[in-house]
């Protein structure tokens, strides 16, 4: 069974769809397309789930190092893990790779449904791990302010989903937005630790508010807000509001809300 792509015998979408269903089958949910980018298979199912994030799975993945590409098996950990040594070589300046003097990115991106958002948590729960996971013995205390940032992030989630989340054709709980998440390490005991996370950017799909398409929702929020009035006894059925709320967006804010 191929975990590389480029070891293919042919490179091409139908080959890399087909290692990637042979993998599925397997039960093996991700594949590696190069150094740096590997493809993830939704199963709809957290059954397995544990064996694969548990913290087990984080240790190993910490522990590897440089070795996670090669000597474990394709896993969002592994970007994560990359992604987080090449931060501590360059925060402690033990590399003049070029490459190490700009900031590490991870982007997650995919269809409606994929998921993006658990596997944010899952590379966020990582990072604050694995800043706990390094340094000389006795470093680990770094990163407890790194598990309480983590927890933080993962607590502002329903909100950000209650304003940017929609019921689709293909999903009750799409998310119609981007969000740039930018997470600070610094010199903790020794250690490179997560010190600070910022929500940098919030990309809103906006013409869900007043024109969503047929047999779809605008954003979640409307109807939390409408289905808390109804409970007190005031308010309209949240069921019947789209149209509603949408000719009344349209006569506040005019051809702006479209947009």
């Amino acid at each position: 069974m191929v975990a590389l792509a480029s070891n293919l015998e042919s490179a091409g979408e139908l080959a890399l769809v087909a290692a990637v269903r042979e993998r599925f089958a397997a039960h093996a949910l991700y594949t590696d397309v190069c150094p740096g980018v590997v493809l993830f298979t939704n199963p709809h199912s957290w059954v397995g789930s544990a064996e694969l994030y548990g913290s087990d799975s984080v240790r190993r993945y910490c522990a590897a190092g440089a070795a996670a590409g090669d000597d474990l098996p394709p896993h969002v950990f592994a970007i994560a893990e990359r992604a987080y040594r090449k931060a501590a070589l360059r925060l402690f300046a033990l590399c003049d790779d070029e490459e190490l003097q700009a900031d590490q990115s991870i982007l997650i991106s995919g269809e409606s449904g994929t998921g993006k958002t658990e596997t944010l948590k899952l590379t966020i729960g990582f990072l604050a791990a694995a800043s706990g996971a390094s340094g000389p013995p006795g470093a680990s205390a770094a990163g407890g302010a790194g598990h309480t940032i983590s927890i933080a992030i993962s607590a502002t989630n329903p909100l950000l989903e209650a304003f940017g989340n929609a019921r689709t054709l293909r999903n009750d709980n799409s998310s119609r937005f981007g969000k740039h998440v930018a997470l600070s390490f610094g010199r903790r005991s020794h250690a490179c630790a997560l010190v600070r996370a910022e929500l940098r950017m919030y990309m809103l799909e906006r013409s869900r508010v007043t024109s969503p398409a047929a047999d779809e929702r605008s954003f979640h929020i409307f109807y939390q807000l409408l289905a808390g009035g109804r409970a007190l006894g005031v308010g309209p059925d949240p069921g019947a509001v789209s149209e509603a709320l949408a000719s009344t967006l349209r006569h506040l804010f005019g051809a702006e809300a479209d947009s």
